[in-house]
């Protein structure tokens, strides 16, 4: 009888360890505010905190893609102002792809790297990433076509 409820309690013990009754894994607030606010966006630009930093104007500037060299850049007519943005890979919902930024004039450091950024979908011409770490959380929309 002891050996049987010693069995019992093994079972229960692993099957509530593989139902999720262990250690539940951190939310990471600051990610997925970020996450949750460019998915409101539309426009092709760089995102900070619910403010935009830089982003595509029409009127008075040039989108550039390039999806064999992973890269995209918005830049206005004068070319005094341009962000752009390189890809360590082919952008696919849901995975991880590590961002290498350049910028001029648009009040963002002229070379930034992120790791790491999450896509989160990629739909009507644009791809969707948010990421970052510490207190440098970013969302960045790109034109993107497959």
């Amino acid at each position: 009888m002891k050996r049987y409820i010693i069995a019992f309690v093994a079972i229960a013990a692993t099957l509530m360890l593989a139902t999720g009754c262990g250690p539940k894994e951190k939310i990471d607030e600051q990610f997925v505010a970020i996450e949750n606010y460019i998915q409101t966006q539309n426009t092709a630009g760089i995102y900070y905190d619910g403010v935009v930093e830089y982003a595509y104007d029409k009127a008075d500037g040039q989108c550039y893609l390039s999806p064999s060299e992973l890269t995209f850049r918005i830049m206005n007519n004068t070319a005094k102002k341009y962000f752009e943005v390189t890809l360590s890979a082919a952008p696919v919902v849901g995975e991880l792809v590590d961002v290498d930024t350049k910028s001029k004039g648009v009040g963002l450091s002229s070379k930034t790297s992120y790791k790491g950024m999450k896509v989160t979908k990629i739909e009507n011409g644009l791809c969707y990433l948010a990421g970052g770490a510490d207190a440098d959380y970013v969302g960045i929309i790109i034109a993107w076509v497959e």
